[in-house]
């Protein structure tokens, strides 16, 4: 939030229980009046259902709040749930976004990519001004409305984007094609009229959308009157609306959230990037180029040389400049597999614009003095609660619970935000349930009867003093899993039919999948191993690939008459990791400057990391864990108080984007639930389900300190 943009999301997301009413016509200088505590017990009697009432204020960034114009909003703050702000998905435009907020899918994986984009299948281009954005076939995944349909509930909306597409042959059950000139006092209007329909024909969801302050934000910045303007006129708005809930007696009723898609940059022409300023051949090999604040470009030759070639030319040219192909985004943006996309992604700076020569004569953009759709990675409701940020694609799963629906497949995470109501929902009956690998000791008679025929380069040394260090009693064993594994050792999804393998040292924890799928080459065998699931030490150095020890061999102790012989653990086959040149420098980044500071500045820390395949790993994860607390074992921080952060590094980028290694190490970060997902292990399996649900989901805009 460095410059004051919306973070990835919304205004303080403020999800409160409200009632509406009076005509909404008036304009309201004073906020309506709620009562101190809202009670559902004292709804109308027809109203046996809550409604949730959906707001969306289009561009409203959460610094809007400061500014002293939104008197309304501020006591919906003051009175509900908030949070900082809501993290938007990438990229943070209007219609991915709203889309994103009904279905609780990635834009990547519901397919409204951007705002403009080509379907290579359809042949077609979807835009805001055509006629295909009304094509449900565009429209993946479900959106509430088509639930809420499905199982014999009403919906309504006053505009959203999908709404007045016919997605799976279905609109909400009341709609309007969008009009941007229909008033907003219209607009709230129609949603009191609904919530005063009889209870047969009353919607149970409710969706209300305004175009502004997103409009004046473009055209005269974020900063500007014309904006401040608009301020009051949503919030008076919101004002109107609250007031005609308290006169229609559903002040107790109505479930309100309050949401924004994005923020807004601060642009201008001195933050116009003209590609073919770049590389003046851009058109020439450019079949598509779609600008804007994250460009996307399809190349005529679309063999990867070509595409990557054309990366190589575009990067480390502006500062302000990434050039990725889109299978090499974060893992944390969810933004790489769909065939809209194209295949090279230009991600810049806020407040940044990508044009190409083609639209040098172009007023429209040129001209513009905000932005947005920049990665920003840096009753039922309790009452007066500030919570953490959370990923946009989490509401869809709230709404489906307030409305008493079954939701259908999406990205977010059941009971994620279960901690905004006022009473908390059990857990799932399901909840996952650590099932820990099967454990491989160390026995010195049968390591003296085992054949090894494995000729890794340090078994031709006939002392083996140090397979000492692999000796742990019972009770060190389990003192070892409590020290380095307080919360649970991490397990698969698939571990019941999986052959793995728990593997206990003095100084870390390790699991392996057997046989392993590593080929080092000046390695020890790991005696606690049968040969039949060892692998052969011919690990063949191709692509600057090397072997490097996942545990780091400077981390076996600070000295005592077993330091020698640990020193020797690291070099075992089953702690190493195939790595490039690359990954090994910014890895080391983390294991030699990050993780030493923050142990320095926070005390002890737990590092979770390995592989996100087996093999040759696409990439490597780390999740690193602290206590909030100052504690001398973090098996002794409280559930409430453990804090995670994590991190999903590529094996190997044709590019590096001239990125430092601390701005590398915070594009790269991640949520533990994006590890999760990547590898199918489950992480912090002792906590309570809903402590677990928090760190897992823990969104970090920058690196610890």
């Amino acid at each position: 939030m460095a410059i004051g943009v919306v973070l990835l999301g919304i205004l303080t997301i403020v999800i409160l229980a409200v009632t509406l009413a009076s005509n909404g016509t008036g304009h309201n200088n004073k906020p309506p009046v709620l009562p101190e505590r809202l009670n559902s017990n004292q709804c109308p009697a027809d109203f046996g259902h809550r409604p949730v009432l959906l707001v969306s204020l289009d561009g409203f960034r959460p610094d809007y709040l400061k500014r002293g114009l939104t008197p309304t909003i501020q006591m919906l703050v003051k009175g509900g749930v908030s949070a900082p702000y809501m993290a938007a998905s990438y990229p943070t435009v209007t219609f991915p976004n709203h889309y994103t907020i009904v279905t609780g899918m990635y834009p990547g994986s519901h397919g409204i990519i951007d705002n403009y984009m080509y379907d290579p299948v359809f042949n077609k281009t979807f835009s805001l001004g055509g006629t295909e954005k009304n094509n449900g076939t565009w429209w993946g995944g479900e959106p509430i409305w088509n639930t809420m349909t499905k199982q014999g509930k009403k919906s309504a909306t006053y505009f959203w984007p999908g709404s007045d597409a016919d997605i799976q042959g279905t609109h909400p059950t009341y709609w309007f094609p969008y009009s941007v000139g229909d008033p907003f006092e219209d607009r709230v209007q129609k949603v009191l009229e609904w919530l005063s329909l009889p209870a047969d024909d009353r919607p149970h969801w409710i969706a209300l959308y305004f175009n502004e302050p997103d409009h004046e934000g473009h055209n005269m910045g974020p900063d500007s009157p014309e904006v401040d303007k608009q301020l009051v006129r949503v919030d008076t708005q919101i004002a109107n609306l609250v007031a005609g809930i308290v006169e229609r007696n559903l002040v107790h009723c109505v479930n309100l959230i309050l949401v924004a898609d994005h923020g807004m940059a601060q642009a201008g022409a001195d933050k116009n990037i003209q590609l073919t300023n770049i590389y003046p051949k851009l058109n020439d090999v450019a079949e598509k180029v779609i600008h804007g604040a994250t460009s996307r470009i399809k190349t005529y030759n679309e063999s990867q040389e070509a595409v990557l070639d054309l990366q190589r030319l575009l990067s480390c040219n502006r500062k302000e400049l990434r050039v990725f192909m889109r299978e090499d985004l974060p893992k944390r943006l969810h933004y790489s597999t769909h065939r809209r996309i194209e295949p090279l992604i230009i991600d810049l700076d806020p407040g940044f614009y990508t044009l190409n020569s083609k639209e040098n004569s172009s007023k429209t953009r040129t001209s513009l003095k905000g932005h947005h759709g920049y990665d920003y990675y840096f009753p039922e409701m309790n009452q007066g609660v500030e919570v953490e940020a959370f990923q946009n694609v989490e509401l869809y799963n709230l709404m489906c619970f307030l409305t008493n629906v079954t939701p259908a497949h999406n990205n977010g995470t059941w009971g994620a935000l279960h901690h905004l109501l006022s009473i908390l929902p059990p857990p799932l009956k399901y909840t996952p349930q650590q099932v820990k690998p099967p454990t491989l000791s160390y026995s010195k008679d049968a390591t003296k009867s085992r054949d090894f025929t494995i000729s890794c380069k340090r078994d031709l040394i006939p002392s083996t003093a140090w397979h000492s260090a692999l000796a742990l009693t019972a009770e060190q064993q389990k003192e070892a899993e409590t020290r380095h594994a307080p919360w649970g050792v991490p397990f698969s999804i698939w571990s019941a039919s999986s052959r793995l393998a728990l593997l206990h040292h003095h100084t870390h924890l390790s699991v392996n999948e057997i046989p392993l799928h590593i080929e080092p080459a000046s390695w020890s065998s790991d005696p606690r191993l049968q040969p039949r699931d060892s692998p052969p030490c011919t690990f063949n150095h191709t692509n600057n690939l090397t072997m490097a020890p996942l545990f780091p061999y400077r981390y076996v102790g600070d000295g005592g008459s077993n330091l020698t012989s640990l020193r020797q653990v690291p070099y075992m086959i089953t702690n190493a990791l195939v790595m490039s040149e690359q990954l090994m420098h910014r890895w080391n980044y983390l294991l030699w400057n990050l993780f030493p500071s923050w142990y320095k500045k926070y005390g002890v820390l737990n590092v979770v990391s390995g592989p996100v395949v087996p093999a040759i790993p696409t990439d490597i994860f780390a999740v690193v864990t602290r206590c909030l607390d100052p504690v001398t074992s973090l098996d002794q921080c409280g559930h409430l108080r453990v804090d995670a952060q994590a991190f999903i590094f590529p094996q190997l980028l044709p590019s590096i984007n001239c990125l430092t290694d601390r701005r590398f190490t915070q594009m790269y970060s991640a949520k533990v639930r994006d590890v999760e997902v990547a590898t199918g292990l489950t992480f912090y399996s002792r906590l309570t389900h809903y402590s677990r649900l928090g760190v897992i989901l823990r969104i970090n805009p920058d690196l610890w300190e």
